[in-house]
Formats: C-alpha cells, structure tokens, sequence
C-alpha cells in the first residue's frame, strides 16, 4: 500500500489487510480496501486540481440515500492528506440485474 493511503488509513482508524486497484474514471484513482471491520472503497485525486470535489461528491450521495430509492454507498469519511483529496465509502458488491430492473429503475427515478 503507498504512503498516501498507509496515513489516510491510520488516521481514519482503518486496519486494511489488502488494497486493490479499481477502474473509476480518468481523474480519479480508486482502491478497495480490505479491511478487519469491513471493505471501504477510497476515492483520491489531486486536491488542488480538483478542490472540494468529493465534499460535494458526499453531500449528493448523501441527499441521493434520503430519497430511499436505491442502494447507496454510506459515507465513511473524506478529507485531505498532502495534496489528495479522498473520499471514503461503504464498498457495495456489484450484482446481476434481474430481468425487469430498468423497468423498476424508471419507477423510482421518477418517484
């Protein structure tokens, strides 16, 4: 595990046991974290580049899971350390949609 994520790790009291790269867009680097309590994923990128981004990232999931409409990452933690930005969340396995989710999907996003 590098630097980076060894001291955002220990100041957010998380004991990974394993970090694995995961693809998360172009100006993004973005982990899953093994960890004893449970799996979290970290979102980082250059805070100067991209100021306050996952501050605003946190508050849209956080507004998205009070709709109560679909399952949404809880929001760990996020914050700066040296020159990244970090967002950490509640890592959710991806799954296989059943044969009528778009259908139950247009449902809830139009309320």
């Amino acid at each position: 595990m590098n630097t980076t994520l060894q001291k955002i790790a220990l100041a957010n009291n998380l004991q990974v046991q394993q970090t694995i790269p995961l693809q998360g867009g172009s100006i993004n680097d973005v982990f899953l974290l093994k960890c004893k309590s449970a799996n979290f994923v970290i979102k980082l990128n250059d805070s100067d580049r991209f100021p306050g981004m996952f501050v605003k990232e946190a508050k849209g999931l956080i507004l998205l899971k009070s709709s109560e409409s679909f399952k949404i990452p809880e929001i760990h933690s996020y914050g700066n350390e040296e020159n990244n930005s970090y967002l950490i969340m509640e890592y959710i396995a991806e799954g296989s949609p059943d044969s009528n989710f778009w259908e139950r999907f247009a449902q809830k996003i139009r309320g």
